[in-house]
C-alpha cells in the first residue's frame, strides 16, 4: 500500500497534504508523475547518451510504455526491473522526506 500526504491528512496524521519536496498538493500521480524533483531524477537516470528512453515523458516511462516495436524479453525484463527500482527509491525518499539524488 502506497500512502501519500493526501491520505495522511485525510486520516488526521498530518496537518497538510503538501508534497515534502515541492509543496504542491500530494497524490500518487503527483509523487510519481508530476513532482519536479522526481521528474528531474527520472531524466537524470534514464536519459543518458545512446538511450532510447530519452524523449519520453515520466508517464510513458513509469507506465512502462517506453519501448516501441518488438523487443527481446530479456531486455524488457531488465528495463522493467530498473523502472521498479527507481519507483521504490522515489517512494523511499518520499517517506523519509528527502529528494532523490543521483550519485554516480
Amino acid at each position: 500500500m502506497l500512502v501519500t500526504n493526501k491520505e495522511l491528512k485525510k486520516f488526521k496524521i498530518r496537518n497538510d497534504d503538501l508534497c515534502n519536496q515541492c509543496k504542491i498538493p500530494d497524490s500518487l500521480e503527483h509523487a510519481f508523475l508530476q513532482c519536479p524533483a522526481n521528474v528531474k531524477f527520472y531524466h537524470e537516470i534514464l536519459c543518458v547518451p545512446h538511450n532510447n528512453l530519452v524523449n519520453l515523458s515520466p508517464a510513458q516511462i513509469l507506465m512502462q510504455r517506453y519501448i516501441p516495436g518488438p523487443i527481446y524479453n530479456n531486455l524488457r525484463r531488465r528495463v522493467d526491473l530498473l523502472i521498479l527500482f527507481i519507483k521504490k527509491y522515489v517512494y523511499n525518499c518520499k517517506i523519509n522526506v528527502g529528494a532523490p539524488v543521483r550519485n554516480l
